[in-house]
């Protein structure tokens, strides 16, 4: 389902580590990769734009995302090393300067904008297996949330909401699961993400 205008920029997501031989001594965990770094969007749109919806989409989307980073891999069972969940890729920022009319329906059940950056989520610590580390690998911090600058000018209502302008940071990746052994330890989680300023002028159209 997608907005009648509908402008994103995502980053990619990280590749996985990979796990070691089982059994074969010394062979290390990789690490996950990290997530891609998302774009900057910079929209105007003029007084004559609109837009129609009759489904949930909102009347405009405009997002900017980070990449999810990679699980961190697990290493040989003794004196290996394990891998580490990759950092999520922060997010681009936004620079709006909108006006119109969205969604031009009333009978809609949407939001009328959509406004969003997001920053990726940490990658994981996968979790044990057999004949490998008895620990649990750690995972990746998310990534952060972009600036939002916007600037409203137009009419923008919907039977979901208005408008919604969000910077939110990526969420940490979880540690992975240890063996249950006496002494294993899991992995440690990542940190959240920091969310962006979001700063907004509502003018006269």
């Amino acid at each position: 389902v997608l907005s009648p205008i509908n402008i994103t920029t995502i980053g990619g997501a990280g590749a996985q580590g990979s796990d070691a031989t089982a059994g074969l001594s010394g062979d290390d965990g990789g690490n996950g990769g990290a997530g891609g770094p998302s774009g900057d969007i910079t929209v105007t749109t003029g007084s004559g734009m609109t837009g129609t919806t009759t489904s949930v989409a909102s009347g405009m989307t405009i997002a900017t995302i980070g990449g999810e980073g990679g699980a961190g891999a697990l290493g040989n069972l003794g004196s290996s090393s394990n891998g580490v969940g990759a950092v999520g890729g922060n997010s681009g920022n936004l620079t709006l300067d909108l006006d119109g009319n969205f969604p031009l329906n009333l009978d809609n059940n949407a939001r009328a904008l959509y406004l969003v950056t997001q920053g990726g989520n940490g990658g994981r610590g996968r979790d044990w297996g057999a004949g490998l580390n008895e620990n649990g690998p750690d995972a990746g911090d998310g990534g952060l949330g972009g600036t939002v600058d916007a600037i409203l000018r137009g009419t923008f209502q919907g039977n979901k909401g208005g408008v919604l302008l969000l910077s939110q940071g990526g969420n940490g990746g979880g540690g992975g699961d240890a063996e249950n052994w006496p002494g294993s330890e899991g992995g440690d989680g990542g940190k959240g993400g920091s969310g962006g300023n979001v700063n907004v002028t509502i003018a006269a159209t």
